[in-house]
């Protein structure tokens, strides 16, 4: 209650502050406070300033020019401004305006789903503590003469408005200086004791605190008191709190005079358990009983820096080129001279380990020296190479909760989790890791590498996939992740003072909150906030600026808004985000601008629509480079893949440099052309490298636009001069030092040579090794050494010389014969880095292929020399190749060799691209001449046609290879020789199909053909049959029975291969479905019909099983609104419920009742019967009356209880008693007793069915005059019968699974089995299990080796067994995959129902989209949701589901959450901007939503149409601005070929050609008459003279006067008017 009242009366205190100081400004007036003010003086007072502030010119009307009927009035704004920009509304957070939906609108909601939460945005650089509370304050602006004067209201306004920001940061000063005053304190003196604290983001802070700072040992706070106040003690009370902690829990650790300005001073006790450094900092009062109030924000340490054993700067890079890359492509790391790259560190690696033990604040922990050795291995490798290393930190969610992982976030939702910054033994876990990686990895020696850069999570506004915290609001979820940024902040600088600690974001920025993501620009704008009001610290943003869409290369035509709110950020308009970072709230403390880093970010080098697109990925990749090294805001950008990545490429994503070898995991195959862009881009030769490709982009070229931004950068990327020497002059000798780097399997160097084994298949490029430390080449220009080595068979040897100076590197790249023992050299003298060569490294490629395979090498007699005698390269070189001679079955590729040794043979490699895994042919081509050539027929290949590679390498004498060439020729092929006309399935029942092909060649067709069959459901492993195909007259047909099948039901994929006598061989492929059998009511009938009631019966057929069965029952007296559900007994394949009248108030008349039967499908029939009840019972007069109900049940027996009433008293009552099954065999009649006073009674009567019924109970009465009546009651007791509650299935491997059963069993549990067998051949593997029982829990472990170590479908059945004998059955399924040797991950189908399993187990709280057979299906919990019609988002895109599929074709409106977007091919598009034909009416678009609130001109179509409320308005016809300019609309449409006058707003206006023509000043003639326009309309004001094509013409009120005849004056000039025409005096 203090809190309340407290809080109150300083409210009311601050808003008796700020009417007083209002006054003081001028040009401001005041209102009442907000509460003295009616509704009527409120918009009485708006109502006036609005009158203020809109001047309007009255004019007289000529009576000759009158409105044209067929021009209405704009519904636009009163006053049209000549020079004014209309401005448009960004996307709105509904497309509905206030109120309800416009009468035209035709649209329907297509679907419904619950509504996300919204959230207000916070204002960017806006202090909280300073904002004055809108209703207290009111601003107008004085007119200015030009408008009073009522010349030209469509001049500019020259009012100058001033904003509410403006006012604030007025008053907020106002007040600043006025607080001390006499008023202000005897107002504040009010308050004995204290005030209220306001929580984060109130206006009001009593206290603020100015620093909270470590000092040598101590933290020293420092602050000042906002607002008087007095307390108990006159003290001031330091708190520390835990960092998620908002108010005050514990009590004061220190205290101080209550001073205007104060400082406390506590120890820090770093590393110790009572460690402050994560602590969260609050200053407060005491009160009189002895509690505390919290009077400040919380505030933490900012300089965590200050303990930091490295105090160093933040490393230097060479560049802002970066990469994501591993160490295994060693080679590439150093060729492509990168200076950036991240490295994810999964903190469950580290944490859930041992062998390393390490204590940190009193707490010791052990961490993986596994993790710890390969993060060792991995950063030493980046620091050799000096490259920035920026680690991402990560979480993945656990089964097993840990105190890292946010508590209660459901494990099965997203990739990684955020971290428990909520919990004590959270921040302790945390802290501890997080000090351990700084520690290890900040060190100043770089001892075992270096982290320059955290990044906390990934894309964290993309909650539910990467940083899932359960479902917050967006501030919520901003206060998480800002802590878990202190965290890292606090943890990693107080051990690298340079270290900077950076927010991970995806590209989407504004305007797309809600469901599973958050804005980004609202995230940064709530995390300022929050750092800003608890201790402002640096920080920065790790952008991920991709294309939309990602499979796409061309990122400059992303359609991207080039404003704040924009809906996502691309390199198009990168600068959006490094412009809105540059705002003066968001800087960092010192005013600095964030740093930014883009942290990933690729393009493609397959295109969907077109293909290989491989160079334009190199543009892409040059042209988002230039735009990065031309944003000084931006410090790097690191490219995402090395290779590509062979999920993504399934998805069509292919952003490596590299081109994915299949068959083999991260193996690079072959280069792209990024690959050596990227490796020149940032040296000086990147537009040698780039300027070719910027046509790609739209650009003259790269130079002309970027030239000066890269003039700067000098790194040079030298290609230098060597060869071959038959001796050398021996200078240093540089035989020491040597040490293997790249592939080896072993490396033995001493004072004589160095030798080098290198393993087979290994991913690098290269084998090599390096040498370290300075020399320098100046006088001696020349490095000379002997080499010798092995390689596959067949194969040569290329010797890559590669030496580094500082960030600048010279490379020299000769051929080597294999097992002859060179001397070769490389000259240095030319070379600007040769006096300071820092790292000399020999790297060794087998010729023709891009990875090492096999083979060793031996260098002898290294050194430097000043002089040297060479030898004649022994290489040959082709200088010409192409190919000749193409037809439909062959081609032949030639070439010219030239050399200074004669050639030996020319080999020639083929192969088709389309099929290169399949077959390459090799052949050595003829010689003559000097020119070879080979011929290549396609049957050699399978008749394949398309496009063919061919690779010529040509030898001399020696045996030494020259560079292989490459050359590319397409085959067209025979002209459709082979043609399949048709297949198509006939004969479609439950158990199969007729599958029918037609085909038809030149050559015949072969007996070979066949068609493959297998069911979608469960794959071809398992149902894969091939039929074969017997042609006739071209024809060929079989039958499909799904019994071949494993009786899978729904898709079967079908593919004909139909080969003919020539060898070609087509496919043709089609998918049939089989459809399930639902069920049918045979019959149904009712009887027993009186006035109690009736018995519904039916029999049905339903060959899945039924699953429910239930009745709907109402009367036509009472209508459908009061229907009684019940459920109906299932007995075989029939079904039966009684209906009792009691059930509804025992009304006569027509009855119906509905059977639904479903089955396990999900399938539903219905069967509807009428019956008639006879009269009322009510209404029968004298009749006894009995009601009855049972009102106790248990496991033995049950209740009956009654009441009567009589006209003639009682003879007897009775029951009749039966259960349902079986009919009446067991009927037991009984007497009851009754209290003749209350006309009551019960009887209790024996549960005897095991089952617990039901028990059908019919209760009569007869009175003496021989009438009775009868109610009947049906109940069911509590079943005796054991029963399995819950199936569990766990632990599920190769070698088996785990069962669990939850039992309820009353009379005890004898014994659980599990007979279990798998679906392959039958029950031949069946084996009867025995489970463990504990109390109500049985388990078993199921071993595949009992079951022939099968893969594929298990079935268990689960049988308990009570005390009696009785048992309970049910059963489950598991899929173990073959693949993965676990459990089965996928759809399939089951009994008709398509299920979604996660290894190997039914997930039934599963919620996403399925890619299953190439389409995307979505699922909803566990199972297809084919009712589904809607939006739904994945992996970052919404698309359009319709009836659970998602509808690539569809292209439209479609409504979610209140909001209308557009789909375009199955997807929304956020870039589309335009017009939307829906339901015959057209609205308009904004960035992928439709806009309600738009009102203006859209383009479509090259016509401009006018846009009223979001939609196109056919019957407007007026004027529009649009960017400020006005344009004349004519049924809809911009009416460029409109010249003359338009009535508008009572205003007539000039348009030519229609445009608005303000210029304008001349007679113009409407409808018969002339009128004067001056600037553009009408003046009605002039009366006077006017020259028109040489003759004077007297203009009164603005018309043309032709009937005036007399004097006029115009001007100082008197004229004679004779009918309208004038002549001067």
């Amino acid at each position: 209650m203090r809190k309340k009242q407290l809080k109150t009366r300083i409210s009311a205190l601050f808003m008796a502050v700020s009417l007083s100081v209002v006054g003081s400004f001028a040009g401001v007036k005041t209102i009442p406070a907000a509460e003295e003010m009616s509704t009527t003086d409120i918009s009485l007072y708006q109502e006036e300033n609005q009158t203020q502030e809109k001047i309007e010119v009255q004019t007289e009307t000529s009576p000759q020019l009158e409105t044209s009927a067929a021009i209405t009035e704009s519904p636009q704004s009163e006053s049209i401004q000549p020079e004014s920009t209309q401005s448009e509304s960004t996307q709105p957070e509904s497309i509905q305006p206030e109120g309800t939906q416009p009468e035209s609108t035709s649209l329907e909601t297509e679907s419904t789903i619950e509504t996300a939460s919204e959230h207000e945005e916070t204002t960017v650089g806006e202090d909280v503590s300073e904002t004055i509370t809108e209703t207290a304050i009111e601003t107008t602006v004085e007119e200015s003469p030009e408008e009073s004067s009522g010349e030209n209201i469509f001049a500019e306004e020259s009012s100058e408005e001033v904003s509410s920001e403006e006012m604030t940061e007025e008053l907020t000063e106002e007040l600043t200086e006025e607080e001390s005053t006499e008023e202000i304190e005897e107002e504040t003196t009010e308050f004995e004791y204290g005030i209220d604290f306001l929580d984060l983001g109130d206006v009001t802070q009593i206290i603020q605190i100015l620093s909270c700072r470590i000092e040598g040992s101590q933290v020293i706070v420092k602050g000042k008191i906002n607002h008087k106040f007095k307390t108990a003690d006159e003290k001031l009370y330091l708190f520390e709190e835990p960092m998620y902690q908002k108010d005050i829990t514990g009590s004061p650790i220190a205290d101080v005079k209550k001073e205007d300005t104060f400082e406390f001073s506590v120890p820090l006790n770093n590393n110790t358990a009572q460690s402050k450094l994560y602590s969260k900092f609050f200053v407060g009062m005491k009160f009189r009983d002895g509690t505390y109030q919290a009077l400040s924000d919380g505030c933490f340490i900012t300089n965590p820096e200050a303990l930091a054993e490295n105090q160093s700067s933040y490393p230097q890079a060479r560049s802002k080129k970066g990469l994501l890359t591993d160490i295994a492509f060693g080679t590439d790391i150093e060729e492509l001279g990168l200076s950036y790259t991240n490295v994810n560190i999964v903190m469950n690696e580290l944490i859930n380990g041992s062998g390393y033990s390490y204590t940190y604040n009193g707490k010791t922990y052990q961490y993986s020296s596994n993790c710890i050795a390969k993060l060792d291995q991995t950063l030493l490798m980046y620091d050799r190479n000096n490259i920035i290393v920026n680690a991402i930190l990560l979480w993945q969610p656990d089964q097993n909760p840990h105190s890292f992982g946010y508590p209660g976030a459901n494990a099965s939702i997203g990739a990684y989790h955020g971290w428990n910054v909520v919990s004590k033994e959270g921040i302790e876990c945390i802290s501890a890791a997080l000090h351990f990686l700084g520690e290890r990895y900040g060190r100043s020696d770089h001892a075992y590498g270096h982290i320059a850069s955290w990044t906390v999570g990934n894309e964290v506004n993309a909650d539910t996939s990467w940083n899932y915290t359960g479902h917050q609001s967006a501030p919520d979820y901003a206060y998480i992740y800002t802590n878990m940024m202190r965290i890292t902040s606090q943890a990693v600088k107080s051990s690298c003072a340079h270290a900077r600690v950076f927010m991970s974001l995806d590209m989407y920025w504004h305007g797309v909150s809600g469901g599973t993501r958050y804005d980004g620009k609202e995230l940064i704008d709530y995390v300022n906030t929050y750092m800003k009001a608890e201790g402002d610290i640096e920080w920065g943003v790790a952008f991920h600026p991709y294309g939309n869409p990602l499979t796409e290369a061309e990122w400059w035509n992303d359609n991207a808004t080039f404003n704040e709110n924009a809906i996502f950020i691309s390199m198009e308009n990168i600068s959006v985000l490094t412009g809105y970072l540059c705002k003066n709230g968001l800087r960092n403390p010192d005013g600095s601008v964030k740093h930014v880093i883009l942290s990933e970010q690729g393009y493609t080098s397959h295109s969907f629509n077109q293909g290989n697109v491989e160079w334009k990925q190199a543009a892409a990749l040059a042209y988002a480079y230039y735009v990065t090294e031309a944003n000084p805001y931006i410090d790097a950008f690191i490219a995402m893949r090395e290779v590509d990545a062979k999920p993504e490429a399934d998805a069509g994503i292919h952003q490596g440099l590299w081109y994915n070898d299949e068959n083999k995991a991260l193996c690079t195959f072959a280069k792209k052309p990024a690959w050596t862009v990227w490796k020149y881009i940032d040296t000086n030769q990147s537009f040698a490298y780039t300027d070719s490709l910027a046509s790609l982009v739209g650009l003259p070229s790269f130079s002309s636009v970027y030239g000066s931004v890269m003039a700067s950068k000098n790194r040079s990327a030298d290609l230098g001069t060597g060869g071959y020497a038959a001796s050398c002059n021996v200078g240093t000798t540089l035989m020491n030092g040597w040490y293997g780097e790249y592939g080896l399997t072993s490396c033995s160097a001493d004072s004589q040579k160095i030798a080098v084994n290198a393993g087979a298949n290994s991913p690098f490029t290269y084998a090599g090794i390096a040498r370290a430390g300075n020399v320098d080449f100046s006088s001696q220009r020349y490095f000379c050494f002997n080499i010798s080595g092995t390689a596959g068979d067949n194969q040569n040897l290329r010797v890559r010389m590669r030496f580094t100076s500082g960030q600048d590197t010279l490379e020299t790249e000769l051929a080597l014969k294999k097992n002859v023992n060179q001397m070769i050299y490389a000259d240095l003298g030319n070379w600007k880095g040769k006096s300071n060569v820092s790292k000399i490294q020999i790297w060794v490629q087998q010729d023709g292929t891009e990875k090492w395979q096999n083979g060793s090498f031996t260098i002898q007699n290294v050194c430097q020399s000043s002089s040297i005698s060479t030898t004649s390269a022994p290489s040959l070189t082709i200088t010409e190749s192409g190919y000749t001679g193409v037809t439909q079955d062959a081609f032949t590729a030639y070439c010219k060799v030239s050399g200074t040794k004669p050639v030996a043979r020319v080999e020639y490699s083929a192969w088709n691209i389309a099929f290169s895994t399949e077959k390459t042919v090799t052949k050595q081509g003829s010689i003559s001449g000097g020119y070879s050539q080979c011929s290549f027929s396609i049957s050699e290949f399978g008749w394949r046609t398309g496009a063919y590679g061919v690779r010529i390498v040509a030898y001399d004498t020696d045996n030494v290879a020259s560079k292989p060439v490459l050359v590319s020729v397409t085959v067209k092929g025979a002209a459709e020789a082979l043609v399949i006309y048709n297949v198509y399935t006939t004969d479609i029942s439950y158990n199969g199909f007729t599958l029918t092909v037609e085909a038809a060649s030149d050559y015949g067709l072969s007996g070979n053909s066949s068609v493959a069959v297998w069911s979608s459901t469960a794959g071809q492993a398992k149902t894969l049959i091939w039929y074969p195909l017997q042609f006739v007259n071209g024809r060929a047909s079989v039958r499909v029975n799904i019994s071949n099948h494993g009786n899978y039901r729904g898709e079967y994929n079908c593919h004909a291969y139909v080969t003919d006598n020539r060898g070609t061989k087509k496919l043709y492929a089609l998918t049939a479905s089989v459809p399930t059998p639902v069920p049918k009511i045979t019959s149904a009938s009712v009887t027993e019909v009186s006035a109690l009631g009736y018995q519904v019966n039916a029999n049905f057929d339903c060959p899945l099983g039924v699953s429910k069965a239930e009745m709907k029952t109402w009367t036509d007296k009472l209508g459908l609104g009061a229907a009684v559900t019940t459920n109906m007994m299932v007995n075989g394949s029939s079904v039966m419920s009684y209906v009792m009248t009691s059930a509804h108030q025992n009304k006569s008349g027509t009855y119906h009742s509905v059977i639904y039967l479903y089955d396990k499908a999900g399938n539903c029939v219905t069967r509807t019967l009428d019956v008639q009840i006879p009269e009322d019972l009510e209404r029968v007069s004298g009749k006894p009356k009995i009601t009855a109900s049972c009102t106790q049940t248990s496991a033995d027996n049950y209740r009956i209880s009654f009441q009567y009433s009589t006209f003639f008293g009682v003879n007897a009552i009775r029951v009749a008693t039966w259960t349902a099954e079986n009919g009446q065999d067991d009927l037991v009649w009984r007497d009851i007793n009754y209290n003749s006073s209350t006309m009551s009674g019960y009887i209790d009567l024996p549960a005897k069915d095991k089952k617990g019924g039901p028990y059908i109970n019919d209760v009569y009465i007869w009175d003496y005059a021989g009438q009775f009546s009868m109610y009947r009651v049906i109940t069911n007791t509590p079943s005796k019968m054991p029963k399995i509650v819950k199936i569990t299935v766990s632990e599920v491997s190769s070698t088996g699974y785990r069962v669990t059963a939850q039992i309820e069993a009353s009379r005890g549990i004898s014994k659980v089995l599990l007979p279990t067998w798998t679906e392959a051949n039958g029950q031949d593997d069946l084996v009867w299990h025995q489970a463990s029982v504990s109390q109500n829990t049985a388990t078993c472990y199921i071993r595949t080796s009992d079951h022939k170590n099968e893969y594929g479908t298990y079935i268990t059945h689960v049988y308990v067994y009570d005390a009696d004998g009785d048992f309970a059955l049910e059963g489950t399924d598991v899929i173990i995959d073959a693949s993965s040797n676990s459990g089965y991950t996928g759809l399939l189908c089951q009994d008709g129902i398509w299920k979604y399993y996660q290894n190997g187990v039914f997930a039934s709280y599963y919620m996403n989209l399925v890619y299953y057979n190439e389409n995307w299906y979505y699922v909803k919990n566990g199972v297809i949701d084919w009712t589904y019609t809607g939006l739904y988002q994945y992996n970052g895109t919404w698309y359009y589901i319709q009836k659970g599929v998602l509808n690539w074709n569809y292209t439209g409106l479609c409504q979610y959450y209140g909001t209308w977007y557009y789909i375009q091919n199955g997807a929304l598009n956020w870039n589309y901007t335009g017009l939307c034909q829906y339901n015959g009416t057209w609205y308009y678009i904004k960035n992928g939503a439709l806009n309600w609130n738009y009102t203006g001109l859209c383009q479509y179509n090259k016509t401009w149409y006018y846009i009223q409320n979001g939609a196109l308005n056919w019957n407007y016809t007026g004027l529009c601005q649009y960017y400020g300019t006005w344009y004349y609309i004519q049924n809809g449409a911009l009416n460029w070929k409109y010249t003359g006058l338009c009535f508008f707003q009572n205003k007539w206006y000039m348009i030519r050609s229609g445009v608005l023509d303000w210029k304008y000043t001349n007679l113009v003639k409407h409808q018969g008459s002339w009128y004067y326009v001056k600037n553009g309309m009408i003046d009605w004001s002039y009366t006077g003279v006017f020259l028109y094509y040489g003759r004077l013409y007297y203009i009164q009120k603005g018309w043309l006067n032709w009937g005036y005849n007399g004097e006029c004056t115009s001007q100082g000039k008197t004229y004679m008017v004779t009918w309208g025409v004038a002549k001067e005096k």
